[in-house]
């Protein structure tokens, strides 16, 4: 069974609705409805101060994708003994950005560890939203709240 996220924006709100707390087999039974409403004003106000932060602490401003990045190597916790990633860890790490970050509404959950360390995280039947400004709005969100913890 699948249930979809959903994220309506308005000129002034985004109305998140979040589906968290499956229980251990992750079905409906025990499921707790949280809607959040954001203030897109406050919302504006909040990543600009993200995007102030990492341009503090990196000399620029990354785009979205090098947010996503940055992320992925914070959760990873590790460097590569060569200092560099390969183009699949890079996508790897934009990817664990992006499960850990959608974890927070529910979309994911974090599964185990690797052996070499490497997180993994599985869907929980939620859905995120089809449109691509709704997913990154979505993201977006979900970016603050792990900067603002």
């Amino acid at each position: 069974m699948s249930i979809k996220f959903i994220a309506q924006k308005t000129d002034k709100r985004l109305f998140l609705i979040n589906l968290s707390n499956y229980g251990a087999a992750h079905g409906l039974a025990g499921v707790n409805y949280k809607v959040t409403f954001v203030d897109m004003q406050d919302f504006e106000q909040r990543w600009i101060q993200v995007e102030s932060f990492l341009v503090e602490r990196f000399g620029k401003k990354p785009d979205l994708e090098g947010t996503l990045y940055l992320i992925g190597i914070n959760e990873l916790g590790a460097f590569p003994e060569t200092k560099n990633f390969t183009k699949e860890q890079k996508q790897d790490l934009m990817h664990i950005a992006v499960c850990k970050l959608l974890s927070q509404v529910g979309i994911f959950v974090l599964d185990k560890y690797d052996e070499e360390g490497w997180p993994h995280y599985i869907p929980t039947g939620i859905e995120a939203p089809e449109a691509m400004k709704d997913q990154e709005q979505l993201l977006k969100e979900c970016i603050i709240r792990y900067f603002e913890q």
